[in-house]
């Protein structure tokens, strides 16, 4: 399996376009990014807000914390997808 990694820019942009500053809870950022997607494989575009729903913790300090939990997130939704 190929890892895109043009996502990490394409989220950062996205944070961008959003307005997203921080500190920031998990309402503040779903209501922010709202219906955007970005595009995450070769061929294949996703709401962020699906991600950000299944972050955990509520609440990100900075940039850095809101970007792991985004990753964490990411593969978690892997795990289950490839029954791990």
């Amino acid at each position: 399996m190929a890892v895109y990694t043009s996502e990490a820019h394409n989220l950062i942009k996205a944070m961008g376009k959003a307005g997203i500053t921080f500190p920031a809870t998990k309402a503040e950022l779903l209501e922010k990014f709202g219906d955007m997607t970005i595009k995450v494989d070769f061929d294949k575009e996703a709401k962020i807000s699906d991600t950000v729903k299944e972050m955990v913790p509520e609440d990100y300090s900075c940039a850095c914390a809101f970007r792991n939990a985004y990753i964490s997130a990411q593969m978690q939704a892997l795990k289950k997808e490839l029954k791990f």
